[in-house]
């Protein structure tokens, strides 16, 4: 289409003939599937349910959730993350979000804490879990 458009109008039209493309391809892909790519690419959803669900636990932690989760999560929480495997296991009450996969490791993680899981997001393969403070 874009050749087709340089060869009858010219070089000049070189602009209109590769932004038109591109709006269509903006259009089809936010227009019809936006939400699904906010449900399993962005943070954003995470970060409303964990506030809905659990209002009162302030801190949140991760261990092996990708990048995007854990700068997202920071970026719509607007707060810092603790990361288990820096920082260590917050002793405070905090929201716990780890892979599907990670599960094994909670006992090893949490020894002796309380936890419970919050929910399951299951479009990115995390669960949330609330840890209550340490006795």
């Amino acid at each position: 289409m874009v050749w087709l458009i340089i060869r009858k109008w010219g070089i000049g039209q070189t602009r209109n003939a590769t932004l038109i493309p591109i709006i269509a391809l903006m259009v089809f892909l936010l227009g019809f599937h936006g939400e699904d790519l906010d449900v399993n690419y962005s943070a954003r959803p995470l970060a409303k349910e964990m506030a809905r669900d659990a209002p009162d636990f302030k801190v949140v932690a991760v261990e092996g959730v990708r990048r995007d989760i854990d700068y997202g999560l920071a970026f719509y929480r607007n707060e810092p993350l603790i990361h288990y495997s820096t920082d260590g296991v917050p002793k405070e009450q905090h929201l716990l979000v780890i892979r599907t996969s990670d599960k094994e490791g909670l006992s090893r993680w949490l020894s002796g804490r309380v936890y419970e899981p919050l929910f399951l997001y299951e479009s990115q393969g995390l669960e949330v879990y609330k840890v209550y403070a340490q006795p």
